[in-house]
């Protein structure tokens, strides 16, 4: 019988600790990658064992028997002769129970002993078990369950020291059985039985990759850093490796082919360095890679170019890649990021030009705007310039007389060749938008003697290369229109803006000063996983750009007269993808810009789109949707023709601008030149015809224009039995295009008018 009690007993002692080995190697493991996981694992793993193994054994005697522990008082009742050695420990215990009585406590007939530390030496032989060099202890466990509790103990502790080994020294290894187990769920298709997040690969660590990846779920997330012959042990040198490494984010070698191939997998490849010429000779070589071993499940290739770099070059090495991967049927697609369009762009989606003070829709039924843009850009490199670009795009709007809200622009830099482009290839948008270059440098006397000068302006953007001075000069500005113009902080608020990259100066420098302007620009800003891989803006963009790529398509060609474009490429959304894959880069910009611009016709119509919710009760936003019999209304088909030509004539205000400030320029052909275009009576002569081969285009002129510059192509269709041109019903089609909001999962709100 008691050969069975002590067989069960060791089941049970057996199964327990099995179970809690393997509850701990999971937790651990799945931990290792965390340095901050494993501290907090030490730190309860520490109080668990201080609490099982140092807890305290009760012993309670009774009357007229003995219930207590060995050596208690009541055992030495009994005779010598049956209980010496008994009587003997009990008189030793009660002498030393003298001595410490802070260790034992009497109460109501129990006795409460700390078990493992009636003695320096006990203490001395626990720790022990973690720093050896205090000595001997004696390893010999307590019998029952405080022998369970004492093996726990040390497995416990065991366990910690053997992960955090691992944690710090072979996470390659645990990095290159991952990718393996994920090439073989890969290879014997158990996607639907093995869950398997999406890879993201960053092929250099830097600033920027550091501050998207550490956005991103670390299991996702694989550094693939060339390890030039070196051992990881050297690697561990290398402090931004060590830092990556450690910070929970997987590492593997990009040496050999064998490792580039299992990369394949991956759903994202970032090229986003510190070092943009590398950046685009990698992408070149890893794209090749892709190409040769006919990779043809998605892949998203992400190559960051520096700020100087040639836009026409670029593009055209994407483009070309692009065209030839959507022509021959794979999914992969390069996107260049430039980080001064990305933060362009989403200073714009959080502060459009709407929301400038002294500005306002006028009239929800015409359309109509009210107020002047005047504006001040505090440095013009590259970021300046794109900035200040997108910024007069976006102040498109027609004023309700026939004309544009004005838009004056003031450019203040210290070097004077920074205006050298701008004024060599961009007079007429220096002549239409009213931009002043201004050389001096920003805080001279000079630069203060000029805003004494000028106007009071709606909207500054300090954009200079140095954060500090950007703080400095938004607090400056700020205090000084504070005093002389009596403004009002929130007034301040939403005029002065300061650029930062910095993520420690927004924290630490921005706290005392955010009632007064606001900052934007940080690095963990811009390279978000939310706003690069998952833009609702973009999905529109590809919205935007399939519903006009439709008219390319073969089955959009039989559609018979007065089809719905909309709606048929409602049905049609899968062709989107392919539309947006084979379009050039300028071509995805401008289409970008369009669907940015549909929340400013939104705004025009009395309507507001967010992402989410607002919750802010004085806005002035109806907490509702628009109901389904409301979205004809929203889509003007039930509008008057009046105020649909004036939101249509506010987007070619929008286009014109996209292409003004990049550059471009007004066509004026001859009728010798379109005769010889169409190629014998060939081909349709167009407004665009020319847009290949240079940067110019016949629309760019005025809305009320575009029917006399249409006559001059259809004199030439006619005559040749082509189609003819009617340039306005494609600005009023994308005003229809407004169901895109939807389609892309934005909400829409009914909200009053200014007035």
């Amino acid at each position: 019988m008691n050969g069975m009690v002590f067989a069960f007993k060791t089941a049970v002692y057996l199964a327990f600790g099995a179970l809690t080995t393997a509850a701990m190697l999971l937790v651990m493991v799945r931990a290792a990658r965390n340095k901050y996981a494993m501290i907090l694992i030490g730190v309860f793993l520490f109080i668990a064992g201080f609490v099982t193994y140092f807890s305290p054994v009760e012993s309670c005697g009774k009357a007229g028997g003995s219930h207590g522990i060995p050596g208690s008082a009541n055992d030495c009742a009994r005779p010598v002769s049956a209980n010496t050695n008994e009587c003997l420990r009990a008189n030793a215990c009660m002498a030393d129970s003298t001595q410490n009585t802070a260790d034992d406590i009497s109460a109501g007939g129990c006795v409460f002993i700390k078990n493992g530390a009636k003695s320096l030496s006990s203490v001395n032989r626990t720790l022990s078990a973690f720093y050896p060099s205090r000595g001997e202890y004696d390893d010999t466990p307590p019998p029952g369950w405080g022998g369970l509790k004492y093996w726990l103990f040390h497995l416990a502790a065991i366990l910690y020291i053997l992960t955090l080994a691992v944690s710090y020294f072979g996470i390659e290894l645990i990095n290159a059985a991952s990718l393996w187990m994920r090439k073989q769920a890969k290879k014997w298709r158990l996607g639907a039985f093995v869950r398997q997040s999406e890879l993201n690969v960053f092929w250099d660590a830097g600033q920027e990759s550091e501050a998207l990846a550490g956005q991103m779920p670390s299991k996702s997330v694989v550094f693939a850093i060339a390890a030039g012959g070196r051992s990881w042990r050297k690697l561990q040198d290398d402090d931004a490796i060590c830092r990556l490494v450690r910070k929970g984010v997987l590492w593997i070698s990009s040496d050999s082919k064998t490792n580039r191939r299992l990369l394949t997998i991956a759903r994202r490849h970032f090229f986003i360095g510190p070092d943009c010429h590398e950046n685009v000779v990698k992408a070149q070589k890893y794209v090749q890679f892709l190409y040769d071993e006919n990779i043809r499940h998605k892949v998203d290739v992400y190559v960051r170019v520096w700020s100087d770099a040639d836009d026409d070059a670029v593009y055209a090495w994407a483009d070309k890649w692009n065209g030839r991967f959507s022509k021959e049927g794979f999914l992969t697609q390069i996107n260049v990021l430039r980080e001064e369009s990305i933060v362009s762009r989403r200073f714009l989606v959080d502060h459009p030009m709407l929301d400038c003070p002294g500005v306002r829709v006028s009239d929800c039924h015409t359309a109509s705007v009210a107020g002047e843009f005047k504006l001040l850009v505090v440095g013009f490199g590259v970021q300046g310039e794109r900035l200040m670009g997108d910024m007069i795009c976006d102040a498109q709007f027609p004023d309700g007389k026939g004309g544009a809200i004005p838009v004056s622009v003031d450019v203040v830099d210290r070097d004077d060749a920074s205006f050298g482009w701008w004024k060599a290839n961009c007079k007429e948008a220096c002549a239409r938008y009213g931009i002043h270059f201004e050389n001096c440098a920003a805080e001279s006397d000079r630069f203060w003697r000029f805003i004494e000068s000028r106007c009071v302006y709606n909207r500054i953007v300090i954009s200079t290369h140095d954060d500090i001075l950007n703080l400095r000069l938004a607090n400056d500005i700020a205090n000084y229109y504070a005093k002389r113009y009596r403004m009002d902080y929130a007034v301040l608020r939403n005029t002065i803006f300061a650029r930062v990259r910095r993520p420690s100066l927004s924290k630490v420098l921005c706290g005392g000063m955010a009632d007064r302007y606001q900052l934007f620009g940080d690095v963990l800003d811009t390279y978000s996983p939310k706003w690069l891989l998952n833009d609702s803006w973009d999905d529109g963009a590809k919205f935007i750009n399939g519903v006009w790529s439709a008219v390319y398509d073969e089955d959009f060609r039989k559609l018979p007269d007065g089809a719905d474009v909309i709606r048929w490429y409602l049905d049609n959304m899968d062709r989107g993808e392919k539309y947006w894959a084979a379009r050039p880069m300028l071509d995805k910009e401008s289409s970008r810009a369009s669907f940015l611009h549909m929340r400013n016709i939104l705004r025009l119509m009395g309507y507001e789109c967010r992402r989410d919710m607002p919750t802010d009760e004085n806005a002035g936003i109806k907490q509702l949707e628009i109901p389904e019999n409301q979205k004809e209304e929203l889509k003007c088909a039930a509008g008057d023709a009046k105020r649909r030509e004036k939101l249509a004539e506010s987007e070619h205000l929008r286009w014109m601008a996209f292409h003004f400030v990049r550059g471009w320029e007004k066509w004026s052909p001859t009728e010798d030149e379109l005769e010889k275009l169409s190629n014998g009576g060939k081909n349709r002569v167009e407004p665009n015809s020319m847009k290949s081969r240079a940067r110019i285009h016949a629309n760019l002129e005025d809305f009320a224009r575009l029917d006399e510059v249409d006559e001059k192509f259809n004199m030439i269709n006619r005559k040749n039995g082509r189609e003819s041109v009617n340039s306005k019903d494609k600005d009023i089609n994308i005003i229809y295009g407004i169901e895109a909001i939807y389609a892309t999962g934005f909400r829409v709100f009914k909200k009053a008018c200014d007035t």
